[in-house]
């Protein structure tokens, strides 16, 4: 069985064909993405690995593009190699103005319906308004906090509101994340590298000690979650 990384950034080695990553090839970026020593253009033409997502950042959301985005977005959702959404998102620290953050995302998540494609969620500080959402427009996509970092709680409130939970590399040393991790039916997580030079097998084996179990369980019950939520 394949390990998944369920979101990454820039293409890590291939590991020998055991990693499944879902690069993110939104635009625009902070830096450009690099594939196979080149700088590429985040263009269907250009997808460099056999699952990819799209989406628009909160970060990079502006009034006088939005509709632009939007329209990029949908029009790279024809293309089969975008397996999901993402990342998209609230972000009350930093970005657009909420007014705009809310409108665009209430609008990607009707795309996400429309094309059947999961959402990555990137959430600070808006998980009220984000739980909310999920519940008036009666969410039957997946919806996926990617990096999640908070406390046990709110994980048992978005788990509740059938939301998968992304870890990264703060699993590797947050002592207190880790008490989180361990706790959380194994059937609502995920795993990645997102923007770290992080090795993703390392993270699995940190995630499976955590859990007292052995490394090919954790990835055999990762990869149905996969395949149950997000390549179906």
């Amino acid at each position: 069985m394949k390990y998944i990384d369920i979101h990454s950034h820039t293409p890590l080695p291939d590991y020998n064909g055991d990693v499944i990553s879902i690069v993110d090839i939104s635009a625009p970026c902070e830096k450009p993405l690099r594939l196979c020593g080149k700088n590429t253009s985040n263009t269907a033409s250009s997808i460099p690995t056999p699952y990819c997502s799209f989406g628009i950042h909160p970060w990079f959301l502006k009034e006088e593009n939005a509709d632009n985005q939007l329209n990029e977005l949908e029009n790279l959702l024809q293309n089969n190699a975008i397996i999901a959404i993402g990342e998209v998102g609230l972000d009350a620290l930093r970005g657009a103005d909420m007014t705009l953050q809310e409108r665009i995302f209430d609008q990607i998540i009707t795309l996400s319906e429309k094309y059947q494609k999961p959402l990555i969620i990137h959430c600070v500080k808006a998980w009220d308004k984000l739980l909310l959402l999920h519940k008036n427009r009666k969410v039957q996509q997946t919806w996926i906090i990617h990096g999640f970092h908070a406390h046990h709680e709110l994980a048992l409130q978005l788990i509740k509101r059938n939301i998968l939970l992304s870890f990264g590399c703060k699993l590797l040393t947050d002592s207190k994340l880790q008490s989180v991790f361990s706790k959380l039916p194994i059937n609502s997580i995920f795993l990645e590298s997102d923007d770290a030079k992080a090795n993703i097998i390392d993270l699995y084996r940190t995630a499976a000690a955590i859990r007292n179990i052995d490394v090919e369980t954790l990835k055999n019950e990762v990869f149905e979650n996969f395949r149950r939520r997000v390549s179906t």
